[in-house]
């Protein structure tokens, strides 16, 4: 899902990205990508995943280093954009 203009402007506000990546050292600024993500927990037992069970998910926003691909995850709720 996409970030409405609104929610682009929040997270701009909220987030606090360094011009230095803490991988390659490069001052490129990071690259912020217009959609939402979500990473999902599942429940694994029985050498399975119980899907339908119980499933914490959490939406998030990246940020991608344009010189190295390192990538950094910024949780929507906490920086108060969702």
């Amino acid at each position: 899902m996409k970030l409405t203009e609104e929610q682009k402007k929040l997270l701009l506000q909220n987030l606090k990205v360094r011009n230095v990546c803490p991988n390659c050292g490069s001052s490129s600024k990071p690259m912020i990508l217009d959609d939402q993500y979500l990473l999902t927990s599942f429940e694994y037992s029985n050498q399975s995943y119980q899907v339908g069970g119980p499933m914490a998910m959490l939406p998030f926003a990246v940020c991608i280093c344009p010189d190295c691909g390192n990538i950094m995850l910024f949780d929507l709720k906490t920086l108060k954009v969702i």
